[in-house]
């Protein structure tokens, strides 16, 4: 979690908090009510990433980005079945993360979304 932080804090990210289990990821999300989640499909805790988004998503319908190995199979079609705002395949690279980041909030909140640095 931290080095996905830590990457979005370079380009300008604000990142409210970090946590490691469902229960304080549907706690942090109420009190700060972010623009957008990352969640691991696989974290700690008595619910998994899928669960814990169901459960943001029923309070306040901020989008979920997931980030997991999975591309396929029953945890895929789980996690499809939230209508995730996008997904992350691990390993990634700090602008393929960028992308799918940008991409959720476009669709959320289309003023929230930067311009693009220009290039030389």
């Amino acid at each position: 979690g931290l080095d996905i932080a830590c990457m979005l804090e370079e380009r300008g990210y604000e990142v409210v908090d970090v946590v490691d289990n469902g229960k304080r990821a549907v706690m942090t999300a109420a009190r700060e009510h972010p623009d957008l989640i990352l969640m691991d499909i696989t974290i700690r805790g008595s619910m998994d990433g899928i669960e814990t988004a169901q459960a943001i998503r029923a309070q306040d319908r901020i989008p979920v980005i997931f980030v997991t190995s999975y591309t396929e199979g029953p945890l895929r079609e789980r996690a499809e079945a939230t209508k995730p705002a996008g997904y992350v395949t691990k390993p990634f690279s700090s602008p393929e993360l960028e992308r799918a980041v940008e991409h959720a909030l476009a669709r959320r909140c289309p003023a929230a979304v930067r311009a693009p640095e220009p290039t030389a």
